[in-house]
């Protein structure tokens, strides 16, 4: 699979001029190094890709780019537990609307 996956990136690049491929600045460098670092949030890491927006301002959980650390597993159980009293209490005071979803 990496060999290829290395064939396609070397045939692609065949085809592109050759100055888009030059080594960057040290100044993209870090910033490249930055967006990395960024991504680690509470329960793990995210994967968008370099340079992209957050979409779900930093919803993360709801987030299919999230990269759970298995470590946090315990949080996510306890995420779910709040979540499940919250909606509970939601009900009993008869605030149906939220619990449903509906802002």
């Amino acid at each position: 699979m990496i060999s290829n996956y290395h064939q396609f990136l070397a045939r692609r690049r065949a085809e592109r001029p050759k100055e888009e491929y030059r080594n960057p600045t040290p100044e993209e460098w870090t910033d490249f190094q930055e967006h990395f670092d960024k991504r680690r949030i509470e329960l793990g890491s995210c994967g968008r890709p370099y340079g992209s927006p957050c979409q779900h301002e930093h919803a993360c959980i709801r987030c299919p780019m999230l990269s759970v650390n298995p470590k946090m597993l315990p949080r996510l159980d306890e995420i779910e537990e709040d979540l499940l009293a919250r909606r509970r209490r939601a009900v009993t005071e008869g605030w149906q609307g939220r619990s449903k979803g509906s802002t």
